[in-house]
């Protein structure tokens, strides 16, 4: 059948080098000294020629609509809607050429004229059916790379693509239509071997653009990298780890309306499978919290080895953490101190959980002593040590944090209460009414911390009316964080384009 259809498209496509030309004019068609005035002085003066041109144009002169829509489409006074005008009452007395600009117009859209992918498609369809190699490509870009998946046909795209080459195989720039054609159609091995093809094929000025994207197709990322949700899902269902991937963090992520972690575990194990280090670090949270699933510590512990041993540097605070509180493993203080150091060097950070640790090995302790600890320190009757100044705010804030922590991440259930109500209130927490001041102490709010461990003590069965404020607030300070980024990035990008 697609043989057929390949046939029905070349016998259309049959002489398209030509198709693209300006449809002929009788001889001495109206209009056509006004026309020969306008374009003398239009190699001088291209404003000053548009009144000439205008009347050439009225008297039916077909070439003189073609120009005045090319002037306001390319113009020193752009008018694209003029343009649009013009370039219709071209085509309709007669001329092919002019389909061309009418879609371009409308597929890359503009102040005036609204971006419309269903109106560039007929055109350059049209285009098509008189012959137009120009409007084949363009309506192939389409149904590849548009930025809008909507509009995304893989089949179709394949279909014009192909035929193009077919016409003309040295040419670069259907090798890119073939390869970028290929990918949406989910057929990344052509698609790569194309993109090859159209890199031998290219200069020296477009190789390196053309490299970039073969490389793209090799990691099975379809150009531009955006689809639909039929594409993502049977891109997924092939093993493509590049849509597997953008499921699992689509179902992962709170703040997207795809928001599903049971999804999120299943797709995070078809990546893990292939080793993907994001995966695994990924699995490892959702068994290590229970989401999407059964907690299970052992199966957490596994996936964070995993993906450290793939190259993660990220898995070294959860496994420090593991080897701190014993979950999944046997307790060691020197792991945890070591993981938690790897993970300052490689990633930054602060020197507190190390320091707290040093305090553990240094002066061994049980959870409940620790907790009791933090709460003589908060009612200010045990001081730094024997003979010390009294604790400053700042002081009695630090020990404090320490021990609730430590005696937190050992399991204590009351230590992990107090840990995460620490960081929800913030200042707040030793001074919960009145002003605050410079010596209220306490912590900065720490909101994805503080519902962590509401999360944990849920999951014991005891309730905290604070968890459903604090996810309020953690969302809206996430949504905050994820319009920063955004922000960032489009300020890296206009640096990147000067």
């Amino acid at each position: 059948m697609m043989t057929q259809r390949l046939i029905v498209v070349m016998s259309i496509l049959t002489g398209l080098m030509a198709g693209d030309a300006v449809a002929q004019q009788p001889k001495a068609p109206p209009g056509q000294q006004a026309y020969e005035r306008a374009m003398k002085v239009y190699a001088v003066d291209v404003p000053a020629s548009i009144n000439l041109l205008v009347q050439a144009a009225k008297k039916g002169h077909v070439e003189a609509m073609v120009r005045l829509g090319y002037i306001y489409q390319t113009g020193p006074n752009i008018r694209q809607k003029d343009a649009l005008i013009w370039y219709k009452k071209a085509v309709k007395a007669g001329n092919t050429a002019a389909i061309y600009e009418i879609g371009s117009i409308y597929a890359q859209g503009s102040r005036r004229v609204k971006q419309d992918y269903a109106a560039a498609i007929d055109w350059y369809q049209q285009g098509v059916s008189n012959k137009s190699v120009k409007c084949a490509a363009a309506l192939s870009e389409i149904y590849a790379s548009c930025e809008d998946p909507k509009f995304h046909d893989g089949e179709k795209a394949l279909f014009l693509a192909s035929a193009l080459v077919k016409m003309d195989p040295d040419n670069p720039d259907f090798m890119d239509l073939l390869a970028a054609a290929s990918a949406r159609d989910l057929n990344f091995e052509q698609a790569l071997k194309a993109a090859s093809q159209a890199v031998n094929l290219s200069n020296l000025q477009e190789a390196p653009r053309r490299r970039e994207l073969r490389e793209q197709y090799q990691q099975g990322i379809p150009h531009p990298p955006i689809a639909s949700d039929v594409w993502m899902l049977q891109a997924a269902e092939n093993k493509n780890i590049w849509a597997v991937m953008k499921l699992a963090r689509q179902a992962n992520d709170e703040l997207d309306n795809n928001y599903d972690p049971i999804m999120a575990r299943h797709w995070y194990e078809v990546a893990a499978q292939s080793g993907n280090m994001e995966a695994l670090l990924e699995l490892g949270d959702l068994y290590f919290h229970g989401r999407g699933g059964n907690m299970d510590m052992n199966k957490a512990f596994w996936h964070f080895s995993e993906a450290l041993e793939a190259g993660n540097d990220l898995a070294y605070r959860p496994l420090a953490r593991m080897y701190l509180g014993g979950k999944g493993t046997r307790q060691s203080l020197e792991k945890a101190l070591e993981y938690y150091t790897r993970s300052k060097e490689a990633l930054g950070g602060s020197y507190t959980r190390m320091n707290a640790i040093k305090f553990l090995m240094r002066y061994p302790k049980s959870p409940e002593e620790l907790y009791q600890q933090a709460l003589e320190i908060i009612a200010n009757d045990l001081p730094p040590k024997p003979g010390a100044k009294p604790r400053t705010f700042a002081q009695k804030t630090g020990d404090v944090f320490t021990r609730f922590w430590l005696a937190a991440e050992q399991g204590h259930p009351e230590a992990m209460r107090e840990f995460a109500d620490m960081n929800y209130y913030g200042k707040r927490y030793f001074v919960r009414e009145g002003e605050l001041d410079e010596t209220s102490g306490g912590l900065n709010n720490n909101y994805a911390r503080a519902l962590d461990f509401y999360r944990q003590l849920e999951r014991l069965g005891i309730e905290s009316p604070e968890m459903e404020p604090c996810r309020e607030l953690y969302l809206e300070e996430l949504k905050e964080r994820r319009k920063r980024e955004r922000r960032e990035k489009a300020k890296q990008d206009q640096k990147n384009e000067k």
